[in-house]
């Protein structure tokens, strides 16, 4: 299993990826030239965004300031 983080904003895309294993590394080199379209993104972020329920209340930007340090962090669709 390798481990992912994720950041991203209108302008880039940072992807974190730390390979357990050789095979894995290969893989994600590989994966790296992939270049998806606005469509593409757009599917994306629809079908990753998270459900609105109860946890959706700790994304408030009043509990995202506390957690992000003071730092004004948007969501998905702000």
């Amino acid at each position: 299993m390798a481990s992912t983080t994720a950041a991203t904003s209108a302008e880039c895309a940072i992807l974190n990826v730390t390979p357990w294993t050789v095979e894995q590394l290969t893989g994600n080199l590989a994966a790296a030239s992939l270049a998806l379209n606005e469509g593409q993104m757009a599917r994306l972020d629809e079908v990753s965004a998270p459900a609105p329920g109860f946890s959706a209340g700790l994304a408030s930007p009043a509990i995202r300031r506390m957690v992000f340090g003071g730092r004004d962090v948007r969501g998905w669709g702000e």
